[in-house]
């Protein structure tokens, strides 16, 4: 605890516990948690749902990682029974208690996926995060799947690469491979294209 800087927390979390950074960086809101001070947000990968399934978890509905019907059964054990995935826990966008506090929340940095199931659900994550005011970098890879970076080296250093420059860059400016530009509603161009969807 020596060297530790308070002044500078950053939150990280990848598939479900991205969804837990996001939900602790929403309630942390409401406490003085001083001398800590939450700098910026991490999510790679984040575990979210909703009712309505998107393009993308229909397109790989039988993923070897996160299918379809699999997801839908996670989700009836997380929650509890008289709620759906449309409530915040699992849908950060369908409405609940955070939605009038999601534009106090610090830089966000959002990594997904096409190959992933889950990659549109970051993609609207992050569309509301610009929606809110919140500052967003992301980098969203074509191909890939749910956890690629526990199994490929490559895109491990890639990611480690873009959680050092995003912890050590303080004046929000972007660099080569991560975009701080806003996203468009239709990513099939990108999908079809088979290409990294990050521009700077």
């Amino acid at each position: 605890m020596e060297y530790a800087d308070f002044s500078k927390v950053f939150l990280l979390g990848s598939s479900a516990g991205a969804n837990i950074v996001y939900h602790a960086a929403l309630r942390a809101l409401d406490f003085d948690i001083w001398p800590l001070q939450i700098k910026g947000l991490l999510l790679n990968q984040a575990y979210f749902g909703g009712l309505q399934n998107t393009q993308s978890e229909i397109r790989l509905k039988d993923d070897p990682y996160v299918a379809l019907y699999i997801n839908h059964v996670l989700w009836s054990l997380a929650l509890p029974p008289y709620l759906n995935r449309d409530h915040e826990f699992c849908n950060p966008i369908s409405g609940g208690t955070y939605l009038g506090r999601v534009n106090r929340l610090p830089k966000v940095y959002i990594k997904g996926d096409f190959g992933d199931p889950l990659v549109d659900r970051s993609i609207q994550l992050a569309q509301f995060f610009y929606s809110n005011g919140v500052t967003v970098y992301y980098r969203f890879n074509a191909g890939g799947f749910h956890g690629i970076e526990l199994q490929n080296t490559t895109a491990a250093q890639e990611l480690y690469d873009d959680m050092k420059y995003f912890v050590n860059n303080p004046f929000g400016t972007s660099h080569e491979g991560i975009s701080d530009q806003p996203l468009y509603n239709d990513m099939k161009d990108i999908v079809n294209a088979e290409k990294t969807y990050a521009s700077s």
